[in-house]
This record gives C-alpha cells, structure tokens and sequence, in this order.
C-alpha cells in the first residue's frame, strides 16, 4: 500500500481508532533495551511511591525543590 493513501486512510479513523493505531505502531518501534529501562523506572516509582505511603519518604513540590535548590547554590 502506498504511504500516502495509508496516511490518508488513518487520518479518516475516529479519534479514538487513530489512538489505538498510534499506540500498536508506537509499541512496534520499542526494543528490549528501552523496556528494560521503562521496567526500571516504573518498579523504583512503585517502591518510592510504597515508602511514601508508609510515612518513610516525604514529600516536596518541584517550585520548592528548586527553590531550595537555588538558595543552597547560591549561599556555597
């Protein structure tokens, strides 16, 4: 099939079917390396997220960190 009249054939599915088609040609593109990487992220934010719950972690917004951040940077 031609590229172009297959680009034109998914630009005329729904909103929702070009999703779904968009997500099988993403999920196509991905390698082993790159799931591992996605595995690792996802099971460190799932255990961050458990001590979190538990009160062992606490919490602090990204404009606070930063804040923070930059106070110790400029006071060294």
């Amino acid at each position: 099939m031609d590229a172009i009249l297959l680009e034109t054939e998914a630009l005329s599915l729904s909103p929702l079917e070009r999703a779904r088609l968009a997500d099988k040609l993403l999920n196509s593109l991905s390698n082993p390396a790159q799931d591992q990487v996605l595995h690792a992220w996802v099971h460190l934010a799932e255990q961050r997220l458990v001590a979190h719950e538990r009160g062992e972690m606490t919490d602090l917004d990204g404009p606070a960190y930063l804040s923070g951040l930059r106070n110790r940077i400029s006071l060294s």
